[in-house]
């Protein structure tokens, strides 16, 4: 489908057997240029098996894709934060009131578990286990996984959820709740671009502190397998 629109953004026709060679290395091209070189290499390995499978019909006599390198994956650090920013954003939100123990929660939260921004949104009282330390999140695919945080997250929630009681939308069944009502991950990503600036962090965004969480697993000599369950991953790619 991605290959359609392209050829179609291209005025080129969609026709299987119209389909060159020559095309085909563009289209790799440009999803190098938009994509992270794994998207690229998963565009080829898609092309290859679509191209084998149409040769196996007859519906093309043989592959353009023969002859066709695949893209190189090239190493990058991942995007974490130094334990000195983790220090500093830490710290801005160390405070007294709402916003600072809601936002130093959230923060704690994402460090200690990974989850994802939708995931931590979704998150209700009910979902929320303080005195086993343990959060259940429903993640991709619907699927629900058990995240566990440590003794500085337990208090950092249950510090949150006391200033919550005094809040007119504590009737709300979300967890995490902004000044207007639920807390959305628009309003999750603007608190951590704010909160980052505070600290002299430009761009901190969610995707970043799940970064740090499976950067430092791993750095501590934790199990790719069990980090993988954690983050709620099934390709072992991911991590």
């Amino acid at each position: 489908r991605v290959f359609i629109r392209w050829l179609e953004d291209e005025r080129r026709s969609t026709a299987i057997a119209d389909v060159h060679r020559a095309d085909l290395r563009e289209f790799l091209a440009h999803q190098l240029e938009v994509n992270a070189a794994s998207t690229a290499v998963t565009r080829y390995k898609g092309l290859r098996q679509l191209y084998k499978f149409a040769v196996e019909e007859g519906d093309v006599g043989w592959s353009p894709m023969d002859g066709i390198a695949q893209p190189k994956l090239v190493e990058q650090s991942p995007d974490v934060l130094s334990h000195e920013e983790l220090a500093a954003v830490l710290k801005v939100t160390d405070g007294e009131g709402f916003a600072d123990r809601r936002d130093h929660a959230i923060l704690r939260l994402f460090l200690d578990t990974g989850i994802r921004r939708a995931e931590l949104v979704g998150l209700t009282l009910n979902d929320v286990d303080l005195e086993d330390g343990v959060a259940y999140v429903l993640g991709k695919g619907g699927k629900h996984r058990a995240v566990a945080f440590g003794a500085k997250t337990t208090r950092a929630l249950d510090r949150y959820l006391r200033e919550r009681e005094r809040s007119e939308y504590q009737h709300l069944p979300q967890f995490f709740i902004g000044n207007r009502g639920t807390l959305t991950g628009n309003g999750v990503a603007q608190l951590l671009r704010r909160r980052g600036r505070q600290a002299g962090i430009d761009g901190l965004h969610p995707h970043r502190l799940r970064h740090t969480f499976a950067h430092e697993w791993l750095a501590d000599g934790g199990a790719e397998g069990d980090l993988m369950r954690l983050a709620g991953w099934s390709s072992r790619a991911m991590v």
